[in-house]
């Protein structure tokens, strides 16, 4: 008999699966959006749980275990998970995420639910609003709800309402040949909602202030210590804009830091808005190969390969971040990408 947690995922999927083939002008017509997701489905760990037996359970297969815990990496010992925790459930054909052409007219966008949970790497890192500094009740993983305490920086004021992005403290980024620095990635963990400032005497005629807030979204695990920037929201709708001609670039890495990644996965490029990259344009993945020259110590390119597709998600000003629309093999940090063909002639 299958578990309640396995009859419960198996319903999520096929609701999801349902979803999916629905007709885009469907979905237009009564103004709906995608079901929300987050890169993954996830599940809140139990007294008992195990990665070998929730791998059964959802996976139909314990052995599945090394890849569920590759998927988290918030885990730093497969042995020992605590109930509270969220795992995430790995699914290559998670995203909902849909290039489309409404028959009104409208340009070609493309929906991506989760755009606001998407980072960035930036030449020089943001200069923080402030930090968190105690949690309420002293609570050691932060969700949806939990109420922080942020310390703001010199300069910075804070009021009630405004929201604010949690990152991690930024760090710096190399590129594959980790000779140049390609910036400081900026790791988005959640999003907060300010909803007292306070100011308290700390010594005789000396005060200071700090902002109380509750967490709104949590997009991964948010620590003390965490830093904050105001939060600007951003559309889910990408319209879909001509590619750069004759462009040539590379991955920096994956958001997550994966060696290898593929399809949905969120990732960093070489190029920005200096080389004329927007949101919205789509470029190849491929690889060529060389071919030694006989009797030579020369070698010759062959052909350009394609096998996989991105599309811009954000910019900077020498970076962007991309999300993996296809691939037909495993991508890493110096696969290369390019204009697709046909939009370079």
């Amino acid at each position: 008999m299958l578990s309640t947690k396995k009859i419960r995922f198996i319903t999520l999927m096929a609701i999801l699966t349902a979803f999916c083939l629905v007709p885009f002008n469907a979905i237009a017509e009564e103004g709906a959006m995608p079901l929300e997701h987050e890169a993954g489905f996830y599940y809140t760990v139990q007294k008992g749980d195990t990665l070998w037996d929730l791998s059964n359970q959802f996976f139909d297969s314990a052995w599945q275990w090394p890849e569920l815990w590759q998927e988290n990496n918030q885990i730093p010992n497969p042995h020992w998970i605590y109930p509270g925790n969220r795992i995430r459930l790995f699914n290559k054909k998670w995203t909902e995420s849909t290039i489309a052409v409404p028959e009104t007219g409208e340009a070609p966008f493309f929906l991506y639910k989760p755009i606001n949970a998407v980072g960035f790497i930036r030449e020089e890192p943001v200069e923080p609003d402030g930090h968190i500094y105690f949690v309420d009740d002293d609570k050691f993983l932060v969700g949806q709800g939990d109420i922080i305490y942020i310390k703001p920086s010199p300069g910075a004021t804070f009021a009630v309402g405004k929201k604010y992005i949690i990152y991690e403290k930024p760090p710096q980024v190399k590129m594959k040949d980790a000779k140049e620095i390609a910036g400081y990635q900026h790791y988005f963990t959640g999003i907060a909602e300010v909803t007292s400032v306070e100011v308290v005497e700390t010594s005789p005629g000396e005060y200071k202030t700090y902002a109380i807030a509750k967490v709104t979204k949590a997009i991964r695990t948010i620590e003390n210590g965490d830093l904050v920037m105001p939060f600007k929201e951003r559309s889910a709708k990408i319209p879909i804009v001509e590619s750069v001609k004759w462009l040539e670039g590379e991955f920096i890495i994956e958001e997550d830091h994966r060696n290898y990644f593929g399809d949905g996965n969120i990732a960093f490029i070489n190029k920005g808005k200096k080389d004329g990259i927007k949101v919205g344009q789509q470029y190849s993945i491929f690889y060529q190969n060389k071919k030694a020259i006989p009797g030579t110590n020369n070698t010759v390119n062959l052909a350009a390969m394609d096998y996989g597709s991105i599309i811009v998600l954000h910019t900077e000003e020498t970076t962007a971040t991309v999300l993996v629309t296809q691939a037909d093999k495993s991508v890493m940090p110096g696969t290369v990408i390019r204009t697709p063909v046909a939009m370079a002639k």
